[in-house]
């Protein structure tokens, strides 16, 4: 499941992820991304995982189909997560994905997190 969390910075697109997430979920999530990328050059994500469950395949397709072509277009991700698996891959993100400051926090770090996507 995707949930929106609000941000007064229409830069910032504000996510609750939880359960397992599904290729239905992410057409709202590309409808707001476009929309905002007509206001704003580039965006930035901030996602909170709570009991994630994990993705399906044809959900990772969805979500590679949109973001290759886009990545340029996004320039921070905040991950909020007590996973540690989330700490490899904002490494690997940021290693591979030069164009995009991708940061994990902890769960008690969420103001951090918050302060930092909007800075």
């Amino acid at each position: 499941m995707i949930d929106l969390i609000p941000f007064t910075d229409t830069r910032v697109i504000g996510l609750r992820i939880s359960g397992k997430v599904r290729k239905e979920q992410y057409a709202e999530i590309e409808k707001i991304c476009d929309e905002r990328l007509k206001i704003h050059p580039k965006l930035r994500i901030y996602c909170e995982f709570h009991n994630f469950k994990g993705i399906t395949l044809p959900a990772l397709m969805e979500d590679i189909r949109y973001s290759l072509p886009n990545l340029t277009r996004f320039e921070k991700e905040a991950l909020v997560a007590d996973k540690g698996w989330i700490t490899k891959f904002a490494e690997i993100g940021n290693k591979v994905f030069h164009s995009i400051d991708v940061k994990h926090f902890l769960p008690e770090e969420k103001e951090d997190a918050f302060a930092w996507i909007q800075e």
